[in-house]
């Protein structure tokens, strides 16, 4: 199945040439953490995951075509 997974911030780079965001190919339903694992996103540093604009949860089911939005977590000085 193919998801998109945009990151936001500076979880770009992990992304292919830095950009925004990518399409990729997964089993069927896969979990939105591992999407995120998938596209070489360590899971400490993300903070949130979204769904059509909604928070979901890790283990959330992807369904074909949604597109799994990352933020970082966010830190300051």
């Amino acid at each position: 199945m193919k998801y998109t997974i945009t990151a936001i911030a500076n979880l770009r780079h992990y992304l292919p040439g830095a950009s925004e965001s990518m399409a990729l190919e997964g089993g069927e339903n896969e979990e939105a953490g591992a999407i995120a694992r998938l596209a070489g996103i360590p899971e400490g540093e993300i903070m949130a995951l979204k769904v059509g604009g909604e928070v979901v949860a890790p283990d959330y089911r992807l369904k074909e075509g949604e597109e799994l939005v990352v933020y970082p977590v966010l830190s300051g000085g």
